[in-house]
Parts: structure tokens; sequence; C-alpha cells
């Protein structure tokens, strides 16, 4: 009774162990997804950013990813900080800093910008940039 119970246990653990990764793998592709359609909503700031760093009118840039979010809602008692912020944005908004990082191509520099929606909740401007070779 025993040797049963424990061939039927470590039976299921076989059959269910592939099962696993897949729940992984696609958590792993709609990360991704959200990332590329945020990247995407973002790339009118980023390019203009770039034209403006480097005065170039077309700049190129690849290996594009977000490397940081972080997010507080206005006014007192946010969930980041204790003070109140004065800000744009109605008190309880929620702001998002976000920090891409990417490859400018012609200058063989790494970029990473943080941008901010602040100042208006429906637009993203940049705060800061900074390269590396």
């Amino acid at each position: 009774m025993k040797k049963k119970t424990l061939l039927i246990l470590l039976l299921s653990f076989i059959l269910l162990c592939p099962l696993v990764p897949q729940a992984s793998a696609q958590t792993d592709v709609k990360t991704e997804l959200l990332e590329q359609a945020l990247l995407q909503q973002l790339h009118a700031t980023i390019y203009q950013s770039l034209q403006k760093l480097y005065r170039e009118e077309f700049p190129q840039y690849e290996d594009i990813k977000i490397i940081d979010i972080e997010s507080y809602v206005t006014g007192k008692g946010s969930l980041n900080i204790e003070e109140e912020r004065k800000v744009s944005a109605a008190g309880g908004a929620t702001v998002y800093n976000i920090t891409v990082q990417l490859k400018a191509i012609h200058h063989h520099e790494i970029v990473q910008m943080t941008m901010s929606n602040e100042q208006n909740g429906a637009t993203y401007t940049v705060n800061q940039i900074k390269t590396r070779k």
C-alpha cells in the first residue's frame, strides 16, 4: 500500500512538472509584449530626445529595453512618498517614472533616459539622460 501511494505521487509529479514551465513561458511572452507595446507608445519621445542629444535628423538606435519603472500617487499618503507633492496631475493621479536603455548606433554609446508623466498624465517628458561608452 505504501509503495503504491509513493508510486502514484511520483507519477503525478512527473506528469505535472512539464506544465509549470509552460505557464512561466506564457507569462514571459506577455511581459515581453507589454514592454514592446509601452516602448512603441514612448517611441516619439525617445526619438525626439535622441535628435536633440545628437543633433541628428534621423538618429538610429537598437537594443532598447525598459530597465526600471517606479510609480506613486500624487497628493498625501501616496505609495512611495510621505509628503504632498505639488504637480500638475490632479491629486490621486498615478505618476510613472520609466527608465529605458538603448544603444545609439552611430555614436557607439549606451543611453539611459528617464521619462515621467508627472506634468501631463497622458504624455511623457524626458527628465534625465545619461550616456556612456
